[in-house]
């Protein structure tokens, strides 16, 4: 019997506790705080499955309107065979996130070899509908005297999360032999496209009132007093500007959802007659109008499915054996319509390297690092 807890574990036979799983959220790649965990709804986890001398530790949390999602941590030092992954991984509720360091390998994971207890895992995943995040890069730096990578850390997630996940290994090792993993899952695939700023359309403005904002008193004095800061001159010079003169519309920011991979010609064709001919059924509601509407949506159906399914076929003939299962994922983001946002320079960047010095500090500090 495995127990997943928060830090309010039973203790074992020994009198020990066992250690417990800190939970970081980190919704739609927003703000962390650690120091405000006690905040979060959470519950204790226990499965009935035996992991002989091996490390697990969970949580169940709840983000939002998500159904609550079991997070679970798991370190394998033994032998497991493919039966007792099928009962590990059986006991665990969906949805959930599973990761740690599993010390098996596979090709599929990014080791440079199989041995049985990599197979036994990924025959176990196929049958519990578990998906590996892992895209091939290793997970551990490869020692001197080694001259095979390894991926022994792996993120499981079920089917339902995983093309909402966002997985990538990070390039600094903080002093471990296993390098960090950054994880996140998205809650929407609504995407908000922010262009380039607005242009002022010099054609179209209003030079009288500029001049007349421009030579405000009130402007005038903020400048006088402000005389050697440029940032008060540019934010005065903006405000008059967008009083007298118009932004070019076509570089305001929108809000769309992506577009489907298989929609073509034919499929806007039908569309547009179905539109057309509901227009005409809602405008004159008679029977002939209503057939001619019933037609078209039974041939607009026909259409969408015929599109999808050499949508499906020709993304099936551009996977080959060699092809990296990064890439496969990527592909598959695109036909779930699911947006993967280039990570941002401020997305990442600091947190990351706070999040690290304050879980895994290279040193002794008397001073703990907030992370916000």
């Amino acid at each position: 019997m495995s127990h997943l807890g928060n830090g309010k574990d039973p203790p074992d036979k020994d009198g020990s506790k066992k250690q417990s799983l800190e939970y970081m959220d980190k919704t739609n790649c927003s703000k962390l705080e650690t120091n405000n965990l006690e905040n979060i709804p959470e519950n204790n986890v226990a499965i009935d499955a035996d992991m002989e001398n091996d490390s697990v530790v969970g949580i169940k949390i709840y983000a939002g309107n998500h159904p609550p999602i079991n997070v679970i941590s798991l370190y394998s030092t033994n032998r497991v065979s493919a039966l007792e992954w099928y009962n590990f991984f059986k006991a665990i509720a969906k949805p959930c996130i599973i990761g740690g360091d599993f010390n098996a390998h596979h090709l599929a994971l990014g080791s440079e070899w199989t041995h049985k207890k990599g197979a036994d895992l990924i025959e176990a995943l196929e049958k519990h509908d578990l998906i590996f995040l892992n895209d091939g890069s290793p997970t551990k730096v490869k020692l001197p005297n080694h001259v095979r990578h390894s991926a022994v850390d792996v993120t499981l997630v079920s089917s339902d999360l995983a093309l909402k996940s966002d997985w990538r290994v990070l390039e600094d090792p903080i002093g471990s032999d296993h390098l960090p993993v950054l994880f996140c899952i998205r809650n929407t695939s609504v995407v908000k496209i922010f262009n380039k700023p607005g242009k002022w359309d010099i054609k179209k403005a209003n030079w009288s009132l500029y001049k007349e904002k421009w030579e405000a008193k009130e402007n005038k004095s903020i400048i006088l007093e402000n005389s050697g800061n440029y940032d008060v001159l540019v934010r005065i010079m903006n405000k008059v500007g967008k009083e007298s003169i118009p932004l070019n519309q076509s570089f305001t920011p929108s809000c769309r959802k992506l577009g489907k991979t298989w929609w073509d010609d034919d499929c806007a064709r039908i569309a547009e007659k179905r539109k057309l001919a509901f227009k005409a059924y809602k405008k004159l509601p008679t029977k002939p109008n209503f057939e001619i509407l019933k037609e078209l949506s039974v041939e607009a159906h026909r259409v969408f499915r015929e599109a999808k399914r050499e949508s499906w076929k020709y993304f099936c003939s551009t996977i080959k054996r060699s092809t990296p299962i990064k890439v496969i994922w990527n592909k598959l983001r695109v036909i779930k319509n699911v947006h993967t946002p280039q990570p941002m320079p401020h997305m990442y960047g600091q947190w990351v390297e706070n999040v690290i010095l304050a879980l895994c500090p290279q040193g002794p500090s008397n001073n703990e690092k907030e992370i916000s």
